[in-house]
């Protein structure tokens, strides 16, 4: 008997809170509102409590709403979305407003065949990137690189580590990108590693070479830092950037190394005319600008 009176009492407790929570609802403008937009009436609220509390418990939590970061809802950046199909409610996770405006920002990843950049960086624009405090020496190269956007050729950007030419390039390919143009944004170096170890796979290097080849726009970034050898120099570097000038592809480059360092640099074995071979076609693609300055790494956030 004592178990039978247990459970009569939380049969009772339930139907009490059940009661309450029906009563609540009633009461909120938001399922208010919900009913009338999809057509149903205070039995289907009752039919669906539980569910519909949980809709106004997501929607609290995007009460006062602290930020992405600090998203309370238990999938960040998502809100618990219901209406109702064929009589049934259905439950969904969609982007918060927030979460809505950093995919829209980040929506041209797909125009990227291929991305060696940071994924938090997809957000810059050019005319994000305040000139405010800025050097002459940086100003000249954000002027340089905004006036290639309207022009056949690109530019080589080249200078100390750290100067920013990468977060400027960056900036400028997402704007291509954005205006739907197929965009690669290659880190030399990786490429390079990546490509050596897919030696046994023909299918794939003639794919990622198809890509430099005929990327509407192409950015080589730190040109030089790979492992240069008559192989990279031959038969990586010098088919693509060949193909591009003949074709008139825009493409630009960054460097730590200036174009005379960078001639030295690929005659690894001392034939110095495939080497100026490589770098007329280098010439014809992008107009050398120093990037001068202190590192901003330590500042840049």
């Amino acid at each position: 008997m004592k178990r039978i009176e247990i459970h009569t009492e939380m049969d009772e407790t339930t139907l009490a809170a059940r009661k309450e929570l029906v009563d609540r609802l009633k009461q909120d403008p938001r399922i208010i509102q919900f009913l009338q937009r999809e057509k149903q009436d205070g039995r289907f609220l009752e039919q669906n409590a539980g569910a519909l509390g949980r809709y106004v418990d997501s929607l609290d939590l995007c009460r006062n709403c602290p930020g992405l970061q600090l998203c309370r809802q238990p999938m960040k950046g998502r809100g618990l979305s219901m209406h109702v199909q064929d009589g049934i409610l259905e439950e969904t996770y969609v982007p918060c407003r927030l979460q809505q405006t950093v995919q829209d920002r980040r929506q041209h990843r797909e125009n990227y065949r291929i991305y060696h950049g940071d994924p938090k960086d997809l957000e810059l624009s050019m005319k994000g990137i305040s000139m405010a405090g800025e050097t002459p020496e940086y100003m000249n190269c954000y002027i340089e690189a905004m006036r290639t956007a309207a022009e056949d050729g690109g530019i080589f950007l080249y200078g100390q580590p750290g100067t920013g030419k990468t977060y400027l390039l960056t900036a400028l390919a997402n704007d291509f990108a954005r205006q739907d143009l197929k965009v690669s944004f290659v880190k030399v170096p990786l490429f390079v590693q990546d490509f050596r170890q897919s030696l046994d796979d023909p299918d794939y290097r003639h794919e990622m070479l198809g890509h430099l080849k005929f990327s509407d726009v192409l950015f080589l970034d730190d040109l030089g830092s790979e492992g240069i050898s008559k192989w990279t120099r031959d038969d990586i570097l010098f088919p693509v950037l060949d193909y591009r000038m003949q074709n008139g592809k825009k493409t630009y480059f960054s460097s730590n190394y200036t174009p005379a360092e960078l001639l030295e640099k690929y005659q690894p074995d001392g034939d110095r005319v495939a080497s100026l071979r490589l770098q007329e076609r280098l010439q014809s693609l992008a107009r050398p600008v120093k990037m001068a300055g202190p590192s901003r790494r330590k500042t840049r956030t």
